[in-house]
């Protein structure tokens, strides 16, 4: 993940030191701004993602214990039930 933002991040400065040399682009200014918020919403979209797969594993993990439990105390009632 490192090296992608590395890339990200190299690509990013490269565009903006197009922009400054271009002016095709218009403002320079307005265009590198541009450029970093459109970067800083990919990053928070990326840790959302990340976010809702952790979410998502431990809520497996929580519904696989609970299941135990549940099929826990279904065999012990059973067996309190027997005697």
């Amino acid at each position: 993940m490192a090296a992608e933002t590395n890339t990200h991040t190299l690509s990013l400065y490269i565009l903006a030191s197009q922009a400054t040399h271009r002016s095709e682009y218009g403002n320079s200014r307005e265009t590198i701004v541009l450029l970093v918020i459109s970067y800083f919403k990919r990053w928070i979209s990326r840790w959302k993602q990340i976010w809702r797969m952790i979410l998502y594993y431990l809520d497996l993990l929580f519904l696989r214990d609970l299941a135990i439990c549940s099929t826990t105390a279904k065999n012990s009632s059973i067996y309190f039930k027997n005697f």
